[in-house]
This record gives structure tokens, sequence and C-alpha cells, in this order.
């Protein structure tokens, strides 16, 4: 899923100017857009998802007032999904919350979108300063925010390959 994302990302920030990435760095309840969704929001086209809804609707249209603006530092948008909320209201009455990270994404992030594509490092590491890749195949997907201005998101490109056997009997020991 990962990869795929990226695949349709590079070529689409190759043509654009710049791009705002939205990412879901945590999920909690009944939220539409799980940890690790990826959307990315160019002028004139959207790639990916992070939840739909009004909610996606609303941060579309910010990120394409962002890109109007120009160049903007990382920063998270709290996502309610309850109609009693007042503050972070995302519109939707799902019962859950969500916090996506905003990315501002210039031609000079096309080398790390083709180390990500060329699966040399294993994770990608999302944090209010910037974008990282990161060689650590014992990392699993995981979120840390300690405030508006301090989160993590680490997480993992393509497939963790893992093999469960159920039961203890002799078929197990093959």
């Amino acid at each position: 899923m990962v990869l795929d994302f990226y695949h349709k990302l590079l070529p689409e920030l190759v043509q654009a100017e710049s791009i705002v990435l939205m990412v879901v760095i945590r999920s909690e309840g009944s939220s539409p857009g799980r940890m690790g969704f990826l959307m990315a929001v160019s002028l004139h086209k959207t790639i990916g998802t992070i939840g739909g809804g009004i909610m996606e609707h609303k941060l579309v249209e910010l990120s394409k007032v962002l890109l109007q603006q120009g160049p903007f530092q990382p920063f998270i948008k709290h996502q309610i999904h309850q109609s009693s909320s007042g503050k972070n209201k995302s519109g939707m009455i799902c019962s859950g919350n969500q916090t996506v990270g905003l990315y501002y994404l210039d031609k000079s992030y096309i080398s790390v979108i083709e180390k990500i594509l060329s699966q040399k490092v294993s994770h990608i590491q999302y944090t209010e300063n910037k974008i990282n890749i990161i060689s650590n195949k014992d990392i699993v997907l995981n979120s840390v925010i300690e405030n508006d201005q301090k989160w993590t998101l680490m997480q993992p490109i393509g497939s963790q390959h893992k093999v469960f056997i159920v039961g203890g009997g002799h078929v197990s020991l093959a």
C-alpha cells in the first residue's frame, strides 16, 4: 500500500511545483482514517485518502490554500468525529478521532521518494520537522504525539512477511 502510493506520487511531484502530503499520524475509535493512511494534494489532483467524507474534503481545500501560499512547516490537525465536539470538529459523526500531519513537498523530495521506491530503506519517519527514511527492520508501525509541536510516525515500507502456525501438533514441526 505504501509503495503503491509513492509510485503514484512520484510522477505527480515531478509534474507539479509542489504537493501537500497528508498522513494520518494517529487514529482512535471509529475513525475512518487509520494510522498510516496517506493522501497527496496538488492544485489539480488528489492521490490516496485519509478517510473520506467532509473531513477529507475540508483538509483537501485547506491543502490547496496552503499550496497557493507557498512553503510551510509541517503541522498537525486534530479531527474529532463527534457532532458535539466544539474545537477540532471534523464534521463527521463516527465518534472516533484522528490526527493528520500536513507536509509541504517540493521537488527536493523527489530523491527521498526515489529512495523509498528503491526499497533500500525499511521505514518512513514522519516528524514535526520533516520526512526521514530509516533502515531498521525491527520497527513496527507506531506513533507518538507529545504535543502539537512534537510528533513521530514510523511507517514500514512494504509488507512484513510473517507466518503463524496455529496448533502444536506434528504439522507445526514440518
